[in-house]
């Protein structure tokens, strides 16, 4: 959000009133097309395979005897992360 906010402040001050009121309307008309959409698409679903990835990585990882960490996802990205 920060970015953002740098960058609109960027393009507003350099190009002024008129031309930022084009800017926004251009980014307007990027962000409701067809294409946009469809990246927004491609994003989600690789977003959600890699965070089932991840998933069934934590799963797959043996934390020992230890009855109290079973189950606790902190203690098997630990055991994930020492391993890597």
């Amino acid at each position: 959000m920060f970015l953002a906010f740098a960058v609109g402040y960027v393009f507003g001050t350099k190009t002024g009133t008129d031309n930022f009121a084009e800017l926004v309307q251009a980014a307007r008309a990027i962000r409701e097309s067809e294409e946009f959409d469809d990246f927004m698409l491609a994003v989600r679903d690789h977003v959600a395979h890699s965070l089932r990835g991840v998933a069934d990585m934590i799963e797959k990882v043996d934390i020992g005897s230890n009855a109290a960490a079973e189950g606790d996802l902190v203690d098997r990205v630990r055991q994930l992360v020492s391993r890597g």
